[in-house]
Formats: C-alpha cells, structure tokens, sequence
C-alpha cells in the first residue's frame, strides 16, 4: 500500500505534466520567430540602360503607398505542377499619376512564395508590404484582369525620408535612386 500511495502521485504528475509539454513543444514548432529563408530567383524582365527606355515601356508610372496586400493566384509548370509560384495583390493608394492614364488606385500582383510557402525574392527585391511608398513603373496585366505589374526589378523605387531605395542594384536603379524623391520626379 505504501508503495501504491507514493507511486499515485508520481503518475498524478506525469499525466498533468505530459499534455503541457507537449503543448508547449507543438506550440514552439508552429509558432516559432524562424521564418523560413528567402529564395532568390532570376527576373526575365528586360533591363533598361535608360531613363527614357523605362518610362517608354511603362503603361503607368505612379507615385503611390502599398495600403494593404492579399494573397494572388497561383501559377504553375505544366510539365510540373508541384513547381509554381503563389503571386500576392497589393492594393496601391495612388497619389500622383507621373505618367499614364489617371487612377486613384491599382493592384499591384507581384510574386510573393514557392507553392511550399517559401518566401521569393526576385533579382533581391522582396515583395510589397503595406506602409511601403514610392514610385512605381507598371505595366497593364495583358491576361485579362485589370492588375498591374511591376516593369521588372528596376519598376520600384522606394522612399524613406529624403532618399530614394531602389529594389535593383544595376546602373540605372542606382543612378536614379542617387537623384533622390525630386530628382526623379524632375525625370518624369
């Protein structure tokens, strides 16, 4: 009886202690601060040398803020359908068209993950997120919605403060991200 009494307890203890550690491991796995690595992939966009190239082959050049972003569409390989892309829509508050037809607001989709969930980059641009303002060269979806796109890595120039960040790191992004927010304006 002795033996029964103690070894009660004990078992009382496990049986309440188990469900709580485990609890706490599921709970540390699913909601864990480790976001997944980004994967870089290679833009097939064209890259231009001039401002003019840009402004020339954009449909719509805005001055604008990314108010909010939702999850896009989903497109895959047909060879392979396991390998594809989920696209994210960031709704843009338009507040100067520069160049292009006059809208107040566009959808801009953009590639946001693997079909996995993994996180994109295209050419090191991350994907839009909300609160983010800049000057943005788009062109019109020709797949019949009525999103935009951006031109390629070289479509986004964000601003913070007084500067310019451009999302590409090629000659002309430089160079025009360099200008600053009146520089290029001056541009367009």
């Amino acid at each position: 009886m002795t033996n029964g009494r103690r070894l009660r307890p004990r078992l009382a203890w496990v049986a309440f202690a188990l469900p709580i550690a485990a609890a706490a491991v599921v709970f540390a796995l699913r909601w864990s601060d480790s976001t997944p690595e980004s994967v870089d992939v290679a833009a097939r966009a064209p890259r231009y040398s001039t401002v003019e190239e840009l402004v020339a082959a954009s449909d719509l050049i805005v001055l604008g803020r990314i108010e909010r972003v939702a999850e896009g569409r989903v497109f895959t390989d047909p060879a392979d359908p396991e390998a594809g892309i989920r696209t994210q829509l960031a709704q843009l508050a338009v507040e100067e068209v520069l160049r292009g037809p006059s809208v107040r607001s566009v959808v801009l989709e953009e590639e946001a993950s693997l079909l996995d969930g993994t996180p994109i980059t295209v050419d090191g641009a991350s994907p839009s997120t909300a609160g983010q303002r800049g000057i943005y060269f788009l062109i019109a979806d020709r797949n019949g919605t009525a999103n935009y796109a951006l031109i390629g890595p070289q479509g986004r120039y964000l601003i913070d403060g007084d500067t310019l960040v451009s999302t590409s790191n090629d000659p002309l992004s430089t160079s025009l991200a360099d200008r600053g927010l009146d520089g290029l304006l001056r541009l367009l």
